[in-house]
């Protein structure tokens, strides 16, 4: 889905949906083994060119009455952000720039999240979820960074492709400067635990709890840490040690 939308949003016209649906249909070709016992290849590539179209006849039409595509499949660093958008009419300012000025347009983000089907508490969830996303927060605060321009709003794009074919451009979240430069200081810190982690013993690694539970179920060490309370000769009864690398 991920290439097909990209190479569509490139040309947004009926040939670039053409190359967009023969685009999509390689990958699946190239990544999708043919002996699987879930989906025929077939199958799946009928429901990719189905949701592919539905958006851009739907969803990402309506879009772009507005705006104007900056960037798609954008790797920057170790994330990659699947759309930048920007309103029709502000101009790109030079890269490099010192002072991101607010009344010199803004960036618009926009996470597609595909799914062969889903219920819709989970697409409500994931739509409550937005203004406390990380990963979108992340993907503002990198595309901020490389475009020397400010993020103002970040949203998710639903394309559900079954039962029946559904995509759903969330309401936009607004995004504080300040406080993205807050959770930018934030994610320092843990990203600065993440690469020292294998220098302390886990019992004294700082936990994270806001992420211990979520809609998909416990984080895999719930038990080391609340059951037996990071000790990890308790730990042993339940869980397999492995070497650092």
């Amino acid at each position: 889905m991920s290439e097909g939308l990209a190479t569509y949003l490139s040309n947004p016209c009926e040939e670039g949906l053409k190359e967009a649906l023969a685009s999509a249909k390689a990958v699946l070709h190239d990544r999708v083994p043919g002996n699987s016992e879930e989906w025929s290849l077939e199958g799946l590539s009928t429901l990719v060119s189905r949701g592919i179209t539905s958006a851009a006849e739907t969803t990402l039409a309506e879009m772009l009455k507005t705006e104007k595509v900056v960037g798609s499949e954008v790797s920057i660093g170790s994330g990659r952000i699947d759309l930048v958008t920007q309103p029709i009419g502000s101009k790109l300012s030079p890269a490099g720039e010192q002072e991101l000025n607010l009344d010199n347009g803004y960036l618009i983000i926009t996470d597609h999240k595909t799914s062969i089907q889903k219920a819709p508490r989970y697409i409500e969830s994931d739509f409550k979820d937005i203004p406390l996303n990380w990963q979108l927060w992340d993907y503002a605060w990198r595309a901020q960074s490389y475009y020397g321009r400010p993020v103002r709003w970040i949203r998710i794009h639903q394309i559900i492709l079954s039962p029946r074919t559904k995509c759903i451009m969330s309401e936009p979240s607004r995004i504080n400067p300040e406080n993205l430069k807050a959770w930018a200081r934030n994610a320092s810190i843990i990203w600065q635990d993440m690469q020292s982690d294998d220098q302390f013993p886990f019992d004294i690694l700082r936990q994270n709890t806001h992420y211990c539970l979520n809609k998909y179920g416990p984080c895999r060490a719930y038990q080391a840490c609340h059951s037996f309370l990071r000790d990890e000769k308790q730990m042993e009864s339940v869980y397999v040690r492995k070497e650092k690398r």
